[in-house]
C-alpha cells in the first residue's frame, strides 16, 4: 500500500471502519513508513483531544424557540396569491407561448436598454470632442438679416441714421451694392 492511500485512510483506519485486511495492511505500512506513522499519531492525538472536550449544554430555550419555528412554518400565515396553480391548468402549448412571450419580452427590453445606454454613452463622446474643439465662428447671411437693417447706415454705432436716397450699403459676404430704391 502506498503512502497516499494510507493517508486518506487513516481516519478510517482509527475509527475501525475498515475491512480486517485493509487494517492489517495499513499497520504494516505504518510499522514501515515512519512519516504515515507520525501522521497516525497526530490525527490519533487530535480525534483525542476533541472526545475530552466537554459537551457544552444548549440554553434552557432552545427548544422552545425550534418548536415556535416550526409551528409558525406549518400555519399558514397570510392568504397568498398561489402562483403556481394557474401555471397547472395551461396546456403545454399555451406554457410554451407563454415563455416564447416572456422571452421575447425580456429580449426587447434587454434591446432596449442596451440602445439607450449605447446612445447616452455616444452623446457623452461626441460632448468630449466637442468641448476640446475651438468654438466655431457664427456667421450671418444676408438672407437671415432682416431688410430693415439694410435701410440704416450705420457710421458709428451711437448716430444711426435712415439711409437717403444717395447712401448704400454692401452686406457681408457679397459683391453688390443695393441702394435705397426712392
Amino acid at each position: 500500500m502506498n503512502c497516499r492511500r494510507v493517508s486518506n485512510l487513516l481516519s478510517a483506519y482509527i475509527d475501525g471502519e475498515l475491512t480486517g485486511e485493509e487494517q492489517l495492511k495499513i499497520q504494516e505500512h505504518l510499522r514501515q513508513c515512519e512519516e504515515c506513522n507520525e501522521e497516525h499519531e497526530s490525527l490519533l492525538m487530535t480525534k483525542r483531544l476533541i472526545c475530552s472536550l466537554k459537551m457544552k449544554e444548549p440554553r434552557e430555550e432552545l427548544e422552545a424557540r425550534i418548536l415556535n419555528a416550526v409551528a409558525q412554518e406549518r400555519a399558514p400565515s397570510r392568504r397568498r396569491f398561489p402562483w403556481g396553480v394557474w401555471w397547472a391548468f395551461l396546456s403545454r402549448s399555451e406554457r410554451s407561448r407563454l415563455r416564447l412571450a416572456a422571452s421575447f419580452c425580456a429580449a426587447s427590453i434587454a434591446a432596449f436598454a442596451y440602445m439607450a445606454y449605447s446612445t447616452s454613452v455616444a452623446l457623452r463622446e461626441e460632448e468630449k470632442i466637442a468641448s476640446r474643439l475651438p468654438p466655431r465662428p457664427v456667421s450671418v447671411s444676408p438672407s437671415n438679416v432682416p431688410v430693415n437693417d439694410y435701410l440704416f447706415v450705420h457710421d458709428p454705432w451711437d448716430r444711426a441714421q435712415p439711409s437717403g436716397s444717395r447712401s448704400s450699403i454692401v452686406p457681408a459676404g457679397q459683391n453688390t451694392i443695393i441702394q435705397d430704391a426712392r
